[in-house]
């Protein structure tokens, strides 16, 4: 499909579309469409993101890019599935979250302060700068020490 196309152009503008499932997308509000024009009349369509993604699947120029789209609907649910969400409850409302462990790996990080940190005497002192930095919050417990 040619960049200068102004199918390709809606396409590349409403890319989000099509990585939703095609039974959630937004059916009621409707926006004018520049790529769409009335046959008769040659106005602008007022189009929802449901009619839109199904207007631009049914064109001649992306009839190979329907089989594709079919596919990768049937497939959304695995590829959903390999990212982890949690719903918990809490005061009878449910909530949806998802946790990564990628704050723990940012080793990059952990370089950035070991490097700026020009040697800490004690071992504890630069794990708080690096939970610092990673922005854990702890509250600080002084120990007195006696001097022998």
């Amino acid at each position: 499909m040619d960049r200068k196309n102004p199918l390709y152009r809606v396409m590349k503008k409403n890319i989000h579309l099509f990585d939703q499932y095609h039974s959630r997308l937004n059916n009621e509000k409707a926006w004018m469409r520049g790529c769409f024009r009335n046959e008769r009349t040659g106005k602008l369509l007022e189009l929802t993101n449901r009619d839109l993604v199904e207007m631009i699947l049914d064109c001649e120029e992306c009839a190979d890019f329907k089989p594709a789209y079919d596919l990768y609907q049937e497939f959304l649910d695995i590829l959903r599935s390999l990212t982890y969400t949690a719903y918990y409850r809490r005061n009878g409302i449910t909530y949806k979250t998802s946790f990564n462990n990628g704050f723990c790996e940012s080793k990059n990080k952990v370089k950035l302060v070991k490097r700026n940190a020009f040697g800490y005497k004690y071992f504890i002192n630069l794990r708080k700068r690096i939970l610092l930095h990673l922005g854990f919050r702890y509250t600080l417990n002084f120990e007195e020490t006696k001097k022998e």
